[in-house]
């Protein structure tokens, strides 16, 4: 799906060069760049949208309303009217009739929102529209297998993937099956020719907050494995298609409640919900 990015160009171009906004800008821009989204994702900077002449209309008013409710405060028997008439006198007397003519028509809000200028914000719009419009999704020369891996703690996954000595003598670890002579060529698919932990390029996997192409350490922590492992190289090799695995799994949970379906009456569980 076609996405378009507005980096924020509020300040305008100058405001862009100062460290703090300009890595806040990168960041912003940064999706735009990766290989997955190429194609799909465009970033459009809005810094050149901004008006300065505008903006310092607007500095100026605000600078000019700080003065006169101090000034306010200190008379506070001041009526409403009174201070209204001081108001448009010190308007009338810091801004010159086009000057107040242009701020009237231009600002109608605060600089984070662009000023709440037309002249601003419909230019983006447009530049939005015309970026989409560029934009020619890839599409994927074949389309993508999905498997949804659910379950509690098993699913997680606690196989020790390095063989510690300090823990039964590695035995009974990843490492320790795939490098003894009686049981490597069973477990030889799972690394690569350097030796190493393989990572396929076909099958990706999607764990809660961690995602990548599939390899080990996707288990409940990064040390350890689980089912996804093995199911993942084996509809690798037989698929054709592009394999991604959602893993959903949360352990100590209650299928009574925690995993409640709307079909058993009764509060549905959230993590039922968070799996749909």
């Amino acid at each position: 799906m076609p996405f378009v990015i507005g980096v924020l160009g509020v300040g305008g171009v100058q405001e862009g060069k100062k460290g703090h906004t300009l890595h806040f800008r990168q960041a912003q821009a940064a999706p735009a760049t990766l290989p997955e989204f190429k194609g799909n994702v465009v970033a459009v900077d809005t810094a050149p949208f901004w008006d300065d002449d505008l903006n310092a209309l607007h500095e100026r008013m605000d600078k000019l309303d700080t003065k006169l409710n101090a000034e306010f405060k200190k008379e506070p028997s001041l009526t409403r009217e009174a201070k209204e008439a001081a108001r448009e006198k010190a308007i009338g007397e810091d801004f010159k009739p086009e000057e107040l003519k242009r701020y009237k028509a231009g600002v109608s809000n605060g600089g984070y929102h662009y000023l709440g200028a037309a002249k601003i914000l419909a230019p983006i719009g447009k530049a939005f529209a015309e970026a989409l419009v560029g934009v020619k999704p890839v599409k994927a020369d074949k389309p993508v297998k999905v498997f949804i891996l659910a379950g509690q703690s098993n699913m997680e996954g606690h196989g020790f993937i390095k063989a510690d000595p300090k823990r039964n003598d590695g035995k009974g670890s990843l490492e320790y099956v795939a490098k003894q002579p009686a049981t490597a060529d069973k477990f030889k698919h799972l690394l690569d020719k350097d030796g190493k932990w393989a990572v396929r390029d076909d099958v990706w996997i999607h764990y809660l907050a961690r995602k990548g192409k599939l390899t080990v350490g996707y288990g409940v922590g990064e040390d350890v494995i689980g089912p996804e492992l093995g199911f993942g190289h084996v509809v690798g090799e037989t698929d054709e298609e592009p394999v991604l695995l959602i893993k959903l799994a949360w352990g100590g949970k209650s299928l009574a409640k925690d995993f409640r379906p709307p079909s058993s009456g009764g509060e549905v569980g959230p993590y039922y919900t968070e799996i749909v």
